[in-house]
């Protein structure tokens, strides 16, 4: 296989197996590849991308630009050698799909920048060659060089800020060399940012070059002249004339008085957020920083190791402020004079006045920790700030302060993903081990531990907090039976993790007491939604949580700032799994609150399965199959609930949805079960029209799978039971039609089953292959064709196209087996028109475009024959199924051109045998199985390839 390297930071540059690839040469071309890897979660509408490259020309000419843009791409690319190939495409839209092997350094870059380590920092650093795509500049495409433009500035961006972090993360650590090194990027790739600028002039100095440092100044001021005409910012100039004075440095300075609680433990997997804090900290416009995270995230010790070190830049002085303690918002401020040493200021009313004057003129650092405790005094802070304005605030909090100019630092749990600074374990590991060896010394996991640690890690979502809590069970317990406790339902998990230590407070010794800390800050709708939402799973949308559990988009934002809800990528949002167990006791507690969530999620997503349906039959066929993916652990528990409810509504609404998406992803074991456990549900429910029609409907989806899964036998006895349901709907008054052609059409499938099974029986007792039919064949045939005909008056009637094309289709093979040749080519010409009306490139149009080439063969329509084989390759390129559409094509010409044309050809003549090992050697995927099983059945027909037909069979199967 061909391996890709997309290089895009810098000049484009494209390496195909670490060759140059010099045959793309057009800027256009390498627009179109770069805008497809860059933006490669998605299909691209045709109409977009023409419109993006080529706005001038009208939409036919701009998607023929397109077309042959997209050759030119795959032939550069070598496309058809890749297996699947890296641009897929359908008539509608492309898509690039890169495999493992592939490599784009932008998104390489962006993805290192997504959880940064310093590794992860240094390699990004190392990704950048210089700006997206520089030089590049495609003419007359406005839309594309905006899209250029952003995506330059957010690179270019993210470049920077790793710079910042990895000289922050140098100097905390010690290493000067490095963080000078740092910094001279950084000054040389932002010129025009003062605080690179002051970084490397303070490096240079400390690194003993007072010269450089003086010259880098001077070479700062002269650039912010000559392009921006404005002269040094104050802190730059004042830190010049300290460079030039040769006074002491910051890091050289005694430290002042930092009056700071004394940890225990030390702080482990916080270098990042160390370095972070430490840096904003010393920007001159962050005057309010914020560490926002939930209970037990580790904020207060991240805290005080951050003031540590920030110490020697507060000539009056680190103040720690626990705020826990206080019984109201008006105690902050004698609580803040008592930790500066001032003693009681007065009444509290008097109390800010007098500490706004104490704080006016003083240099200091005050670290306001668990800050929710006095929330509405966020104002006093906001009042001080304004009146000192040398003093600044780190606060730890659950929830925002709320005030402009406020820098949040949202913290998480520890990275789950192996350190080599941690000895090759993650973070969260290694902080669980250091609990687990203070309870049982010396204690060494052995191999089969490993998956339960991760699994620890991973069930905590790597909380500090709860990692200790969990570690203290070594004493007694496994890691594996510790993890099946914290994995347990119904809050017991949360139960677990507690412990008896003496040292903290009360609530700080339980998850459960830290997580009914943070309910008790909720407001009343606030604790409804999040109550609530403990029914949906996974990721869920805003749309989702709006519909199920009555949160509007304010809601979810005071949730996700009270730390309980985390927004996750692509805008959608996801509960932990401790504050789930949380939320799910608290649905337990309200009882008629837990039915009408369900009720709700149930509805939802049955109507969600019907949008759904529908998309399977559209040109965003495949983002509705991933969308259905991605909701399937939402799917499942609500299709439950409906059944246990016995809701034939939501049933009715959501089963052509879920087994349609079931049948196509060939899940049939899955498909059974939760279709037959429906069916079960509804068994003892009241009787009601509504009621006989869900069974009806649920009873042929079984028969469905039963017929998916070769049990014939089994689904023609269901779809019998199927339609006695289906009369009692009917006599109840019920509109059946939908349900009455969709059990029609599987009928006709079945007896057509029914017929393949006899043959199979025929075949293993060594028949004549002569044989023109099984006995009671025509029989069936008719039947079928009856059945067939039925179903498309009713799906007609309905107005379900999808049903219509499927049945027509499968009409259409019953009137070419019954020598109807004219009808099946009628037939399949009515189906393909619908079928290209949908829109979307299903199975079933790939085998319709088969079919119809052979029933053209059949009546001698050699020109429509070729017509459908230049669409079934038109279909398979744009689909990227390139190394399938050749021979696809030419596999099929040489069995639907007639024989005396092949005599005249040689080409044609010399192609038969190549088709016929083709077939034989396919990869079964859906559109290669639609040929090469035209392919042998018209070489059965003419009695030639029988071999081939039976090597094909036996390799299918």
């Amino acid at each position: 296989m061909t391996r890709l390297h997309l290089l895009l930071l810098g000049p484009f540059q494209a390496m195909l197996d670490d060759q140059p690839l010099r045959a793309l040469e057009s800027d256009k071309g390498r627009a179109l590849l770069a805008y497809l890897a860059v933006e490669f979660g998605r299909a691209h509408p045709r109409e977009e991308l023409a419109a993006l490259l080529w706005p001038d020309c009208a939409p036919a000419a701009g998607r023929a630009n397109l077309r042959n843009a997209l050759s030119d791409l795959r032939a550069a690319l070598r496309d058809r050698e890749r297996q699947p190939p890296a641009l897929q495409a359908t008539p509608a839209a492309i898509a690039f799909r890169p495999t493992a092997d592939d490599q784009v350094d932008a998104l390489a870059f962006a993805e290192l920048l997504e959880e940064p380590s310093v590794g992860r920092l240094e390699a990004a650093v190392g990704l950048y060659r210089g700006d997206f795509l520089l030089g590049l500049a495609p003419k007359g495409c406005p839309a594309f060089e905006d899209w250029l433009l952003l995506m330059r500035e957010r690179l270019r961006r993210g470049y920077l800020e790793a710079l910042r972090q990895l000289v922050a993360i140098y100097q905390a650590r010690g290493q000067g060399e490095r963080a000078l090194e740092a910094a001279r990027c950084w000054a040389e790739a932002d010129p025009y940012d003062e605080g690179a600028q002051r970084e490397l002039m303070q490096l240079l100095a400390l690194a003993g070059q007072r010269s450089a440092a003086l010259a880098q100044y001077e070479k700062c001021k002269q650039a912010l002249s000559a392009e921006l005409g404005v002269e040094p910012e104050a802190a730059t100039t004042q830190l010049y004339e300290q460079i030039r004075a040769g006074r002491q440095d910051r890091a050289e300075a005694a430290p002042p008085s930092a009056r700071l609680p004394t940890p225990l433990l030390p702080l482990i997997g916080r270098e990042r957020e160390l370095a972070l804090v430490r840096m904003w900290l010393r920007e001159p416009e962050n005057r309010l920083v914020t560490i926002l995270g939930p209970g037990g995230a580790g904020k207060t010790r991240l805290a005080v190791e951050a003031a540590r070190l920030a110490a020697s830049d507060f000539a009056d002085g680190v103040h720690f402020v626990p705020c826990s303690p206080l019984a109201a918002p008006e105690l902050l401020a004698p609580a803040i004079a008592r930790a500066l040493g001032a003693g009681w200021l007065g009444e509290p009313a008097a109390a800010e006045e007098d500490l706004r004057r104490l704080l006016g003129q003083r240099r200091a650092l005050l670290v306001l920790d668990s800050f929710e405790a006095v929330l509405p005094a966020a104002a006093q802070v906001a009042a001080l700030l304004q009146d000192a304005p040398e003093v600044r605030v780190l606060a730890t909090s659950r929830m925002r302060l709320g005030i402009q100019g406020e820098q949040l630092f949202p913290l998480g749990g520890l990275p789950l993903v192996p350190d080599q600074a941690q000895g090759g374990e993650s973070a969260a590991a290694a902080l669980f081990m250091l609990g687990a060896r203070r309870v049982r010394p010396g204690y060494a996991p052995k191999a089969e531990d490993r998956p339960h640690l991760d699994r620890i890690c991973q069930l905590v979502d790597g909380v500090p907090l709860a990692l200790l809590l969990a570690s203290s069970w070594m004493q007694l317990l496994s890691p594996a039976e510790i993890a099946a406790h914290i994995a347990q339902d119904a809050g017991h998990g949360l139960e677990f993790l507690a412990a008896d230590w003496q040292d903290v407070e009360k609530r700080q010794r339980s998850m459960r007491g830290v997580l009914d800390h943070s309910w008790n800050l909720l407001a009343e709708r606030e604790r409804l939604a999040l109550t609530a939402l403990a029914v949906l799973r996974g990721r869920f949308s805003a749309e989702a949580a709006e519909q199920v559990a009555g949160a509007t988009l304010r809601d979810l934002l005071h949730l996700v700032d009270s730390s309980l809800l985390h927004r996750a990528a692509g805008g959608r949002y996801e509960l932990h799994d401790l504050v789930r167990q949380y939320a799910e006791l608290r649905l337990r507690e309200r009882p008629e609150l837990a039915q009408s969530a369900r009720d709700r999620h149930a509805e939802y997503y049955a109507g969600a399965l019907a949008r759904w349906r529908e998309a399977l039959w559209s040109p965003q066929e495949q983002l509705a199959l991933r969308e259905v993916e991605s909701e399937m652990p939402n799917i499942v528990p609500a299709w439950g609930w409906a059944a246990q409810r016995q809701r034939s509504d939501w049933l009715i609404r959501g089963a052509d949805g879920l087994g349609g998406f079931l049948l196509h992803q060939s899940r049939l074991e899955e498909g059974a079960q939760l279709f037959a456990q429906a069916a079960a549900a509804l068994r003892d429910a009241p009787e009601s029209g509504e009621g006989w029609r869900a069974r009806a409907k649920l009873t042929g989806w079984q028969a469905g799978f039963d017929l998916a899964r070769g049990r014939v036998s089994l689904a023609a006895q269901r779809l019998r039971e199927a339609f006695g349901y289906l009369g009692e709907a009917e006599r109840a008054g019920e509109e059946i039609t939908a349900e009455r052609a969709s059990l029609c059409h599987r009928l006709g499938k079945t007896l057509m089953g029914l017929g393949a099974e006899i043959e199979r029986e025929l075949q293993a007792g060594d028949q004549p292959a002569e044989r023109e039919e099984a006995p009671g064949e025509q029989s069936r045939l008719a039947e079928a064709r009856r059945l067939y005909e039925r179903s498309l008056a009713l799906s007609r009637q309905a107005g379900d196209r999808a049903l219509l094309a499927t049945t027509l289709t499968d009409l259409a093979a019953v009137a070419a087996r019954q020598g109807r040749q004219d009808e099946a080519w009628d037939h399949q010409q009515e189906a393909l028109a619908l079928l290209r009306e949908l829109g979307a490139p299903t199975p079933l149009f790939q085998q319709a475009l088969a079919a119809g080439t052979l029933y053209a063969e059949d009546q001698g329509r050699y020109d429509d024959s070729r017509r459908l084989v230049r669409e079934a390759h038109r279909l398979f390129s744009e689909m990227g199924e390139a190394a399938a559409a050749m021979p696809t094509a030419l596999a099929a010409m040489a069995f639907t051109i007639p024989a005396s044309w092949r005599r005249r050809t040689r080409s044609m003549s010399a192609a038969s045998p190549p088709a016929g090992r083709w077939a034989c050697s396919a990869s079964w995927r859906a559109p290669w199985c639609c040929w090469a099983a035209t392919i042998c059945t018209w070489a059965n027909r003419r009695r030639r390839g029988r071999s081939w037909s039976a090597r094909w069979r036996s390799r299918k199967s």
